[in-house]
């Protein structure tokens, strides 16, 4: 397939209802499956086995959704070549979250942007490494429920 400039790719989504009737199972139990639940072996056996035949990938967004909590974190940060974001992706790696990464160009008005997306994305936390001491405005994290952590950074990258 040729994909020229400006098309878009369509790709078929395969859901739990697909899996459900490749197993001979409901989607219940291909639910129950994917989130660790009691099913027998062979069942757990039968799902995972069309689960993988058919290519079939969890919707994330769907799982936050239903279970009001996210598995990705952001990290602000003033320049891109801020060390201090390597410790905070490896960190995450061992805890299961992912880290999406936002630079702001020690812009405040960019860091305001960043910090708004976060929030609206209500993802599990928010870190931010301020581009001003005096300006960076976090006010709208306060009453969002989203942890929210700011660190200063002194970095000498010499």
């Amino acid at each position: 397939m040729r994909i020229t400039h400006g098309e878009k790719m369509r790709t078929q989504v395969v859901t739990i209802h697909d899996v459900a009737k490749a197993a001979g199972v409901s989607p219940a139990t291909v639910s129950r499956v994917g989130n660790g639940g009691n099913v027998t072996p062979g069942r757990a056996l039968s799902v995972q086995q069309a689960a993988t035949a058919l290519g079939f990938a969890p919707n994330r967004v769907a799982r936050s959704l239903r279970k009001q909590q996210s598995h990705v974190t952001a990290l602000i940060i003033p320049d891109i070549e801020n060390p201090f974001a390597h410790g905070v992706e490896d960190t995450a790696q061992r805890t299961s979250l992912s880290v999406v990464l936002c630079t702001s160009d020690e812009d405040t008005e960019k860091e305001r942007r960043c910090l708004e997306v976060a929030l609206g994305e209500q993802m599990a936390g928010v870190i931010v490494a301020a581009a001003s001491q005096d300006e960076t405005d976090l006010g709208s994290a306060g009453g969002s429920g989203t942890f929210t952590s700011v660190v200063e950074l002194e970095v000498s990258y010499g």
